[in-house]
């Protein structure tokens, strides 16, 4: 292998089907789009099976099984591309989270007290618009707009500017191009109003955008820290099971211990779940954690169905696609990732701009609902805070009309028979006519 990848080989693994494995961590990374470029440029390189990133944790996973394969393609490859590669490691991931998270805060702060003060200046020459504010006065305003807008903007977007410029001298664009230009255009045209004594001006638009931007943006990072945060506590937690030392821990170390000697003496354990609080990352743990302790006593884990039948939803995305939910069809086939599709992170970033929600048995709707166009099929009981755009009431599944629902008593499937027959339709029936509607009406329902 060539000098770039000597560092990594000792953290290639090999499978028990002589696939040769290697897990690292990847900076550069900046949204959800990154993912797709990094898979994609990868995809083919000769020998290699697989390349998978994680958002979450920043972590490229790759796989292959040819001797051939050089793991310099991928290093000089990403290079161009403005990644980096460097070995794996939470505790090192964890401080530069935290970094990345104040140094966050620190601008938005900066961008929130600028969009406050902009926006009262603002807001005096759109008052005095009718009432015949002197332009001596609206140009004043706008003066000052620009003493405080103009060093906010230049601080509170290093974090987009930043990843915009790597991207372009990379040669290649993500999403923080776009938000650059339209904030750099709208403070650059706003000082030309600004000089040549024009009415309008859009600092406020400007600092305004780079402050709901940085809040999103505060708040994805905030919940990856969270999600990792527990990831951490049960690795943590295998560490001491395992009698190994670690270096620092979320959790006090004689709570650790006594916790792990707790499970250690139990006759027979269960860890008891929901996919409802846990993400991927920490049922990797969990896991790994119960398969550790299955070493020296009997342990197991019991996951709890989430309500709404989504133990029936969960079988049959399996059956029909091979994978769980939160799996896109936008490739060329089914593409499972926790991350990238998980609705409400999609609604809250803008990356989707329509939803279609389906329930039929009662359960409220989630709190996504209000950040983006919503089709929604669900029964007439459910209430909503923000209307949808399109509702269409359905039947309850078993009561009016027959259906085959998942029983949590024996785990299959079981034909119902409507108790109450009523004249609300069925989901699937819904569903057949709006694809019927379609101009491609040969698409089948997925």
């Amino acid at each position: 292998m060539s000098a770039p990848a000597l560092d990594f080989e000792a953290l290639v693994t090999r499978g028990k089907d002589g696939s040769f494995r290697l897990e690292a961590a990847i900076e550069g990374m900046t949204c959800a789009a990154c993912i797709g470029d990094i898979e994609s440029a990868l995809r083919n390189l000769p020998g290699l099976i697989a390349a998978r990133v994680n958002y979450t944790n920043r972590r490229l996973s790759l796989e292959w099984r040819e001797s051939a394969f050089e793991l310099a393609g991928v290093f000089e490859r990403l290079r161009r591309m403005g990644y980096r590669l460097h070995p794996f490691e939470l505790a090192s991931g964890e401080r530069a989270e935290e970094e990345a998270s104040k140094r966050l805060l620190r601008c938005l702060a900066i961008a929130a007290f600028a969009a406050m003060n902009i926006m009262l200046l603002s807001a005096a020459v759109w008052i005095g618009e009718d009432t015949d504010i002197d332009p001596a006065t609206r140009d004043m305003f706008h003066g000052l707009s620009a003493l405080i807008a103009l060093p906010a903007a230049a601080f509170a977007g290093q974090p987009f500017f930043e990843s915009a410029f790597n991207a372009l001298r990379a040669r290649r664009l993500n999403m923080d191009v776009p938000i650059s230009l339209g904030v750099v255009l709208a403070l650059a045209m706003s000082v030309n109003e600004t000089l040549t004594h024009a009415p309008r001006a859009y600092f406020d638009s400007a600092i305004m955008l780079l402050a709901f931007l940085l809040l999103g943006r505060y708040l994805d990072a905030a919940m990856r820290r969270k999600t990792r945060g527990v990831a951490a506590n049960l690795a943590a937690l295998r560490a001491r099971v395992k009698g190994r030392p670690i270096a620092r821990a979320r959790i006090p170390m004689p709570t650790l211990d006594a916790l792990a000697t707790v499970l250690k003496g139990a006759r027979f354990g269960v860890a008891v779940w929901t996919a409802v609080h846990l993400g991927s990352l920490e049922l990797e743990m969990l896991n790994g954690l119960v398969r550790d302790l299955n070493d020296t006593t009997r342990f197991s884990t019991l996951p709890l169905a989430q309500p709404d039948n989504a133990a029936g939803v969960l079988a049959a995305c399996g059956w029909m696609t091979g994978f769980p939910m939160r799996t896109g069809f936008g490739a060329e086939g089914p593409l499972h990732d926790p991350w990238r599709f998980e609705a409400e992170r999609l609604a809250a970033s803008g990356e989707t701009d329509c939803a279609l929600w389906i329930s039929a048995f009662g359960a409220p709707p989630p709190t996504w609902t209000g950040a983006s166009n919503v089709i929604a099929l669900c029964e007439s009981a459910t209430g909503f805070v923000t209307e949808p755009n399109v509702l269409i009431r359905v039947g309850r599944p078993g009561v009016d009309h027959d259906a085959v629902l998942h029983s949590s008593d024996t785990g299959t499937l079981t034909a119902s028979t409507a108790s109450a027959p009523g004249a609300a339709p069925s989901v699937a029936r819904v569903l057949q006519r709006i694809a019927a509607s379609l101009p491609d009406a040969s698409a089948g329902i997925c």
